[in-house]
């Protein structure tokens, strides 16, 4: 059961799904909570995958790709993308160690931040459409996260 909960206080932690009332957070068992990343990141990606199947079934690709991220950029909250604004955002407009890491703290984005989303996004539509056109770079994509997952501990 006590695995259980540190999976249920990971998911909460990095996603919007709901968890069971029963899950108690506390931020000492976040670290405990660690090693169910990957399995997070597996949820997130079934949740991505399946908008992609059902919406590919009635709609054309692009946008069944576009809905695919869209669904999970929601169930993170956005999470990693507003990280990648405001390392965007620290690294383009400081110069000094101080500085970027005040632009980070700062919940407004910046021109930086942005540009660097409009970028990720335009960088992640590219490469699901390379994906999917090539079983053998999805392997290749599929090995590299495993062996990535496999160093978290």
């Amino acid at each position: 059961m006590r695995q259980l909960e540190l999976f249920f206080i990971a998911l909460a932690y990095f996603t919007r799904l709901p968890v069971p009332g029963w899950v108690a957070f506390a931020p000492e068992k976040l670290g405990q909570a660690a090693c169910f990343l990957p399995l997070v990141g597996w949820v997130v990606a079934a949740i991505g995958a399946a908008v992609f199947w059902l919406a590919a079934e009635v709609l054309p690709v692009d946008i069944a790709v576009v809905l695919s991220m869209a669904a999970t950029v929601r169930v993170t909250g956005a999470f990693h993308e507003d990280g990648w604004a405001d390392t965007c955002d620290g690294l383009g407009g400081g110069w000094t160690k101080a500085r970027v890491l005040e632009i980070m703290k700062d919940s407004r984005i910046g021109s930086f931040g942005a540009i660097g989303l409009v970028l990720l996004i335009l960088l992640v539509v590219a490469l699901w459409f390379i994906f999917r056109g090539d079983p053998s770079l999805i392997e290749l994509w599929h090995r590299a996260a495993m062996q990535a997952a496999g160093g978290v501990r």
